[in-house]
């Protein structure tokens, strides 16, 4: 769950079109720039890796796994993590605590700012050169295309501001009609469970084989209405298929080339 100061952060972020999450202004170690290090290359840039790389996904197994991550490098980051939450509990109680005084008072957004830069910071220095490389190129499938959005991406690939400009244009357009398409879907599903929540409010399960009979029912619910449902999923899968289209097209093939070196091997669960 986001604290208050973390959402409002996330926010923040949104607004000022960050897709990745935003790097850290604290300086790092960073060996000089090679007549090898061009646009198709970045993992030599290691300042490029530490802005894009997203951290909190090493809490994930899978990626500890993937990037070989050590006993001693987990526990390094576990004692980091630690400390961030200690820090961040003091925050959030000054700020309810604010908020008491006056419920206008604006969230701490840049001292949380703080706190998580220097958290990546910690984090990220502790990691290889090779390990980092390889967390920033997950962290640019995980954004998918939507990673083109980034202006430090965008860059590095070689996109034109017109092509930047086109493809944010058409993910709005198509984000927003999506978003209508959700919201409608949402609605349906809610009225075709309605029902069963009015039917089951206040009561919980007696045992599993009664949990399993009101998941069945909740299912049924929503397949009598797959009619309304199937084709607001088709429209969204358009909208989707089509922003992929349009990346396709957009791109040459030395900025798709590019594009691929930064996202490199295709990550893998289990």
């Amino acid at each position: 769950m986001f604290s208050a100061v973390t959402f409002a952060l996330c926010m923040t972020q949104i607004a000022a079109g960050k897709v990745i999450p935003a790097a850290a202004p604290a300086p790092i170690a960073q060996p000089a720039a090679t007549a090898s290090a061009t646009a198709a290359s970045p993992g030599a840039d290691r300042q490029f890796d530490f802005e894009i790389a997203d951290f909190r996904i090493l809490q994930n197994k899978d990626v500890q796994k993937d990037m070989g991550i050590t006993e001693d490098q987990r526990k390094s980051m576990n004692a980091e993590a630690d400390k961030f939450n200690s820090e961040l509990k003091v925050l959030d109680a000054a700020y309810a605590k604010a908020k008491e005084s006056d419920p206008n008072a604006k969230p701490p957004t840049d001292k949380l700012s703080t706190l998580q830069n220097k958290l990546k910071s910690q984090i990220l220095s502790g990691l290889g050169a090779a390990q980092l490389t390889r967390l920033r190129e997950i962290t640019i499938q995980g954004a998918g295309d939507l990673a083109l959005l980034d202006p430090r991406v965008g860059k590095v690939i070689g996109l034109s501001d017109a092509q930047t400009k086109s493809l944010r244009s058409r993910w709005d357009t198509n984000s927003k009609k999506a978003q209508e398409l959700t919201k409608k879907g949402a609605a349906i599903e809610q009225a075709a469970l309605k029902p069963l929540f009015e039917k089951y409010k206040n009561t919980k399960p007696k045992d599993e084989a009664e949990a399993k009979a009101r998941q069945t029912e909740a299912n049924n619910a929503l397949k009598s209405h797959e009619s309304e449902l199937k084709p607001i999923q088709k429209q969204i899968g358009d909208l989707q298929a089509d922003f992929l289209q349009l990346v396709k097209s957009t791109l040459d093939e030395k900025q798709k080339k590019a594009y691929e070196n930064l996202r490199g091997k295709q990550f893998k669960t289990g």
